[in-house]
């Protein structure tokens, strides 16, 4: 999207490509005159990453992404900038998310609470379909597992530490 290169200073295809004698300001004038809207876009996942980098969104927009239709590595990115707040990243339930990636990151929402709120937290991942969710559950454990709830949780920890360590061998 021309207009947002225009605005975040990101790479288009129009004036990286093919009209390299002008700037995305042009690219995106003239895709806007193509394409006439009687009213403004809304705002893009894009935008609000953009604000993220720089420390300026607010926890609420990140939610949104996390929670809306953008893909799933956007929405992933969009929890990681919530990990600096832990009550809002905790508070999404992104745990259930279809995505493994979003769930991946998930995961390490509890890393820095108190061992027994990690290890209750972040149980549910030691038993994802996804290697990639349960290694990650298995590191921000690692440290808590005495406070694992149940016996299998506790095998289901072992496990998934064994993998974690296996990719370190």
């Amino acid at each position: 999207r021309p207009d947002l290169s225009a605005k975040l200073g990101t790479p288009d295809a129009c004036t990286n490509a093919c009209h390299r004698d002008h700037d995305p300001a042009w690219a995106a004038a003239t895709v806007a005159a193509w394409f006439p809207r009687a009213e403004p876009r809304p705002e893009h996942f894009g935008e609000v990453l953009a604000r993220a980098q720089h420390g300026m969104a607010h926890p609420r927009e990140l939610a949104q992404v996390v929670r809306g239709d953008a893909p799933d590595i956007a929405r992933a990115t969009a929890l990681e900038h919530l990990l600096a707040d832990p009550e809002a990243c905790l508070a999404l339930e992104a745990s259930a998310d279809p995505s493994p990636l979003v769930r991946s990151v998930a995961a390490g929402c509890a890393e820095g609470r108190p061992p027994a709120e990690r290890a209750a937290l972040t149980a549910w991942a030691l038993s994802d379909p996804r290697r990639v969710v349960r290694l990650e559950g298995a590191r921000v454990i690692t440290g808590a597992q005495s406070f694992l709830r149940s016996p299998e949780d506790l095998a289901r920890y072992r496990a998934a530490r064994a993998e974690l360590d296996a990719m370190y061998e």
